[in-house]
C-alpha cells in the first residue's frame, strides 16, 4: 500500500501542474473532466464518480460557475434538478488537459504488457473494494 500511495502523490503531483497550465484549479480538474464525457450531469452524480462529499462537490460548482467554467439549467423534466454544463472555457480547459492526460495513461499502458495491465487492474480493483468494505464497516460501528 505504500507504493500504491506513492504512485497516487506522484499522479497527483503531474495531474495538479497539467491543471495548472490551463489556469484550473486540481479541485475544477475531475468536475471539467466528468462534464466533458457526461454533460448535463448533476452534482450527486460527480459526487458519487468521485467518492466526495455533496459539499466539496456543491462549493466546487459554485467557484465554477462564478469562474465561467460552467453554467446550470434547470432539468425540463424534473425542476428541483439542476444540470451541469461546460461553457466555452471549460470545454477548452478539459480538451487539453484530457488530451495531455490521456497521451499519459497511453504511455503507461504502453509500459505494461496486456497480461500485467489486466492483473494491475484486477489488483487494484480488489484492493479498492477491500478499502470500500472496511469503510462501510467501520460506518456500521460508529
Amino acid at each position: 500500500m505504500m507504493l500504491v500511495g506513492a504512485v497516487f502523490r506522484e499522479w497527483r503531483e503531474y495531474t495538479q501542474s497539467v491543471a495548472g497550465r490551463v489556469g484550473i484549479s486540481d479541485a475544477y480538474r475531475p468536475v471539467v473532466i466528468y462534464l466533458s464525457r457526461h454533460p448535463g450531469a448533476g452534482q450527486k452524480e460527480i459526487a458519487d464518480f468521485h467518492g466526495v462529499s455533496g459539499a466539496a462537490i456543491s462549493r466546487t460548482v459554485k467557484d465554477m460557475l462564478r469562474d465561467g467554467y460552467l453554467r446550470r439549467e434547470t432539468d425540463a423534466e424534473d425542476g428541483r434538478c439542476a444540470r451541469l454544463y461546460l461553457t466555452d472555457r471549460g470545454l477548452a480547459a478539459s480538451a487539453y488537459v484530457r488530451d495531455i492526460l490521456h497521451g499519459t495513461d497511453a504511455l503507461i499502458t504502453e509500459a505494461l504488457t496486456p497480461g500485467k495491465e489486466a492483473e494491475l487492474r484486477a489488483a487494484l480493483g480488489t484492493v479498492r473494494a477491500v478499502i470500500r468494505e472496511e469503510k462501510k464497516r467501520e460506518g456500521e460501528l460508529l
